[in-house]
């Protein structure tokens, strides 16, 4: 039935966009940030599901790491009760691996409401669910015929139909319960993880943990393979865990920053060169080397996911507004282009404390560069597909 109504989705599609080359797929038909409500319950829970099953079992949760720990700790199960969908993405494949299928990603955060305001913490579950081609194109068909109206050229921010709707609003209830249609623990392939450790945030802001000077904040991220009932630590280059620290000597003042990566991935893509602002600073080979590795690893077309260092992608977009912010990004062919919108909300705010890479920091919307070149490909794949 899926196949049947996705074909003739298919063709109505192709009729009206033949005899013209503009987009029909846009960066917001790839990728949707929803808008946080007053009322979290509105979000999508883990325990929310259909055929699949719920988005994850009780079984996924007993496996989620702690969360949040230092100055804001509290029990995971606090944390995971939390737990909201905030952002979903599709996915036409994360590696160049024979056998690799079409993915569903959604990203997981724990939003709350803080005097009348809400925000989320500083961390993530990363849920990656298997689909076929068939059901992903089927997936896509029926999310462009939600839209009333379209426009392609859009860039990627917070959706804005459901923006302007509300997440109770038609198109957030008809995204919801497609995506409960194709989604649950059935399927579901990987957990990755984002965590907050000890840190100097003082706890949760509306706008986001502070930058404290002075001490230190840290971070890991790990990753659990998921298949038949069964648990894998995944591999990151040679570890299954990584650690990110970032320090501020003097408050506020990102040009006083240093950084640690442990371990520091080999063989693989790394911008620890900007980590050490003062040296980056100082050195202007240095801080090109950097910002040349920035630019790649924001490039799918030349490095995937799943062969970098989840710590090297999430510090990127960090490191990378900084470097921009203190010389022009070198002149090289690894930036990514496309005929896309890639251009990222303004944010006048240059900071190395938010490592969020599609999601939120604090209440703001947290989008990478490299999440919105990674939507702009998969929508060049899916507008060819649909047509």
């Amino acid at each position: 039935m899926r196949r049947l109504a996705a074909l003739v989705l298919f063709g109505s599609l192709a009729g009206c966009t033949s005899a013209s080359n503009k987009s029909i797929v846009g960066l917001d038909d790839v990728s949707f940030l929803f808008p946080l409500s007053a009322d979290p319950g509105r979000l999508l829970a883990p325990k929310d599901g259909t055929a699949y099953g719920p988005l994850l079992s009780s079984a996924d949760l007993s496996m989620v790491p702690q969360l949040v720990q230092g100055e804001d700790a509290r029990s995971n199960d606090d944390v995971l009760g939390e737990a909201r969908v905030v952002a979903a993405r599709l996915d036409i494949c994360s590696t160049d691996a024979a056998g690799c299928e079409p993915e569903v990603r959604l990203v997981f955060q724990p939003v709350l409401t803080i005097g009348g305001t809400t925000s989320t913490r500083d961390a993530a579950i990363h849920a990656i669910y298997r689909l076929g081609r068939a059901d992903l194109l089927s997936l896509s068909a029926r999310v462009l015929a939600l839209r009333d109206h379209h426009d392609a050229t859009e860039g990627l921010s917070v959706h804005p139909t459901m923006l302007a709707e509300g997440v109770d609003g038609p198109y957030a209830t008809a995204l919801k319960a497609l995506l409960l249609e194709y989604v649950g623990t059935t399927n579901l392939s990987r957990m990755a993880f984002f965590e907050q450790l000890g840190d100097s945030t003082g706890g949760v802001t509306p706008d986001g943990p502070p930058a404290v000077g002075g001490e230190a904040q840290q971070w890991r991220m790990e990753a659990l393979d998921v298949h038949a009932g069964q648990y894998t630590p995944e591999a990151i280059g040679s570890t299954t865990t990584e650690f990110f620290t970032r320090t501020l000597s003097s408050s506020a003042d990102e040009d006083t920053r240093t950084g640690e990566l442990i371990p520091e991935p080999v063989a693989m893509v790394s911008v620890s060169s900007l980590y050490d602002a003062q040296a980056a600073s100082a050195d202007g080979a240095r801080l090109d080397d950097g910002a040349a590795k920035v630019l790649r690893l924001e490039n799918p077309r030349l490095e995937k996911v799943d062969d970098n260092s989840c710590v090297s992608c999430h510090s990127a977009f960090a490191m990378g507004a900084w470097s921009r912010s203190h010389a022009a990004m070198p002149e090289t062919g690894d930036a990514f282009t496309s005929r896309y919108s890639l251009v990222l909300p303004s944010d006048d705010t240059v900071t190395t404390h938010s490592l969020r890479a599609f999601g939120y920091f604090g209440g703001k919307p947290a989008i990478s560069q490299r999440a919105v070149n990674h939507t702009a490909l998969v929508a060049e794949t899916l507008d060819k597909a649909l047509r």
